[in-house]
């Protein structure tokens, strides 16, 4: 069974369960085609992005400022320099390794996404 989204209500639904090309949630209809593989691209919006991209960069960035307020923290106290700049430069490398993670990610999606389109020259 494939899953879409619609492109109406951006719901995500079953696209085998939909009646006569007709959504579920929102009741409007799609452009009904003869080939199945085309009414499945008319009806999957593939311009968003996975979930896990955003969250990933968005952990990065709490993490940097957790650790980086720490670390400012311990380099205002006495004798916490040292860490203070450690935590500093650890929130830092954790920064990069997350936003790196989600840009490796959402490369791979756009070569997936480019992939598995339909070749229009071979028609």
């Amino acid at each position: 069974m494939t899953e879409g989204i619609c492109k109406n209500c951006k719901g995500a639904l079953a696209i085998d369960a939909w009646g006569k090309s007709i959504c579920p949630t929102c009741g409007r209809t799609t452009k009904t085609k003869t080939n199945n593989l085309e009414q499945q691209n008319n009806t999957i919006d593939n311009t968003t992005n996975p979930s896990i991209i955003a969250l990933l960069s968005t952990l990065g960035w709490a993490l940097f400022a957790m650790t980086g307020l720490s670390g400012l923290f311990l380099t205002s106290q006495d004798g916490g320099g040292i860490l203070g700049v450690s935590l500093i430069i650890a929130g830092v490398f954790q920064l990069s390794i997350f936003l790196g993670f989600s840009a490796i990610i959402d490369q791979l999606y756009q070569i997936n996404v480019n992939t598995s389109k339909p070749d229009s020259n071979s028609q």
